[in-house]
């Protein structure tokens, strides 16, 4: 299983950095997005308060 890392950019958008810790290493995969609504999931698990969105 991955664990994502989320990662709020300059410039307004988000990086989803996909990790394997079973392995220990990065996966060939990313995903950026800049919609505010893609980040539902992680609404429950993190605080959102501190971010700027525009």
């Amino acid at each position: 299983m991955d664990t994502v890392a989320l990662y709020h950019m300059a410039g307004g958008f988000f990086v989803e950095l996909f990790y394997n810790p079973l392995d220990n290493v990065l996966q060939d995969k990313l995903r950026t997005f800049v919609s505010t609504a893609l980040l539902e999931p992680y609404a429950s698990v993190v605080n959102l308060d501190d971010l700027k969105l525009e």
